[in-house]
């Protein structure tokens, strides 16, 4: 046993330092402070045993060794490991539970000269009651988040939180020169970094840069709810003419305002310098007996403000009328009562045909009667 134990000490230190290059893939992995990561092998070749080891700097620690027998024979070598590494029934997926902030690190399993390697990176996660400072952005320019910590000891490492997804946007390092790499494309060019590496600056801001913003450091962590807003325009604003309709020769139109895609945060207003007055909606009704009228929508987001006077006349020309009730009220009760009068002149008709018809049968049936007892005595 003791001989065993030196061949495996041996191996340890003796492994090849090319079997860690790395330039070899290392699929990334996301786990958080307490809860579980699941390393899945994707080779099905298990003809030797696996062994699992973790690479930190230039610090290797064999950490387990894997036999494929039913069930699977599970030795761990790594105090820190001890009770938390669990495996699958196909012994080709090694569990780590209770995540430790140490956790961290490249992990690679080896099956005789064959790898594969994962780089496992461990959060603490989010947490609702934390303050979060919020930022308002504006489209197309810049954003700063300062941290508040002079925590220098651990790298920074930026995430993105949207929904239930988290998504590792950059590390830099805690000191200078402020060694920065940037590992989300879609803002590849448009981080920067201030001198004393707290404040990291979003350039070029895009719609869907809004998010919650963490910065973590060890195990401490800030956050920042980012709002991305367009300074607003005339031009953006869109008014439409809706549910015109006609009742007895009035007629009435609905408008309708919206800032299109820029809709998110925006507050609308509409008045009238005819009417007076303030309606907080992005829609008003507009009667049409008082002859043309102006109305003026505005709308504000956080950032901006634009508005767009139009005429209800200009706005609602060539808009579809309801059909329903274009027709004044009194023509259709007109049409209603001659239908009716024609349908009683139809059965007055009717009723005066059938008895004249009638009469004119009985009559038949008296002269044939008459013809009858006639002939009947001249036969006698």
């Amino acid at each position: 046993m003791k001989m065993r134990n030196l061949w495996c000490l041996f191996f340890v230190v003796s492994l090849p330092a090319e079997s860690f290059e790395e330039e070899k893939t290392a699929v990334k992995i996301i786990g958080i402070l307490g809860e579980s990561v699941t390393f899945h092998l994707k080779t099905s070749e298990l003809s030797a045993p696996i062994s699992w080891f973790r690479l930190r700097g230039t610090e290797t620690t064999h950490i387990a060794t894997v036999e494929d027998t039913q069930p699977c024979e599970v030795r761990v070598f790594f105090p820190k490991m001890k009770g938390r590494l669990d495996v699958s029934g196909d012994c080709r997926d090694l569990q780590i539970t209770d995540l430790h902030p140490d956790d961290s690190g490249q992990y690679t399993a080896q099956m005789g000269e064959y790898l594969e390697k994962f780089m496992l990176e461990v959060y603490k996660a989010f947490e609702e009651e934390q303050n979060v400072g919020k930022i308002i952005g504006i489209l197309g320019e810049s954003v700063t988040f300062h941290l508040k910590t002079s925590e220098r000891s651990d790298p920074i490492t930026w995430l993105r939180l949207r929904g239930t997804i988290s998504i590792h946007i950059a590390t830099m390092q805690a000191s200078p020169p402020c060694g920065t790499q940037v590992v989300f494309p879609k803002l590849e060019g448009r981080l920067d970094v201030s001198g004393d590496c707290r404040d990291l600056q979003i350039t070029d801001l895009h719609p869907d840069d809004y998010g919650e913003y963490t910065a973590q450091i060890g195990e401490y962590s800030e956050n920042f709810m980012l709002e991305v807003y367009k300074n607003l325009l005339e031009s953006d604003l869109k008014v439409r003419c809706e549910n015109y309709t006609c009742r007895d020769g009035n007629c009435t139109a609905q408008l309708n305002c919206s800032a299109g895609e820029w809709e998110d945060g925006v507050n609308y207003t509409w008045t009238s310098t005819s009417k007076g007055g303030k309606i907080s909606s992005p829609v008003v009704q507009s009667p049409f007996q008082d002859g043309d009228m102006n109305y003026t929508c505005t709308a504000e987001n956080p950032v901006s403000k634009a508005s767009k006077t139009v005429s209800v006349k200009q706005t609602c020309e060539g808009a579809p009328v309801d059909s329903t009730s274009t027709q004044p009220s009194y023509v259709l009760m007109g049409v209603t009562t001659a239908a009716l009068i024609a349908v009683k002149v139809l059965v007055n008709v009717f009723v005066v045909y059938m008895k004249f018809f009638s009469a004119n049968k009985q009559k038949g049936t008296r002269g044939r009667c008459g013809e009858s007892g006639a002939s009947g005595r001249s036969r006698r």
